[in-house]
């Protein structure tokens, strides 16, 4: 299963680290170039810096394709907007 997830934090490195002890193939998308470091350096996950609600940077963390997307962000708006933007133009199932 592949799971991207949008965010940054504690509790999307304990989703991320939950998700891959699993086996899951885990994408993460963060704004923070420190914390991607440090995310790609603890996790075994793909780590991409980023602006997660934007489709171009979406489709190169390979949304396409994915199973699941979680969105993560202090703001709500742009957790919606990543949310729809995942299933409007990648296609990944809802809810």
């Amino acid at each position: 299963m592949r799971v991207l997830i949008v965010g940054s934090g504690k509790t999307l490195y304990f989703l991320g680290r939950t998700f891959s002890s699993k086996g899951y193939q885990v994408t993460i998308i963060n704004r923070d170039r420190d914390e991607c470091v440090q995310l790609a350096r603890r996790l075994n996950a793909t780590v991409v810096q980023g602006d997660g609600s934007d489709p171009e940077v979406l489709e190169d963390a390979g949304a396409r394709g994915t199973d699941a997307v979680l969105a993560l962000t202090s703001s709500d708006q742009d957790n919606l907007v990543i949310c729809q933007l995942a299933s409007l133009l990648f296609n990944v199932p809802g809810p």
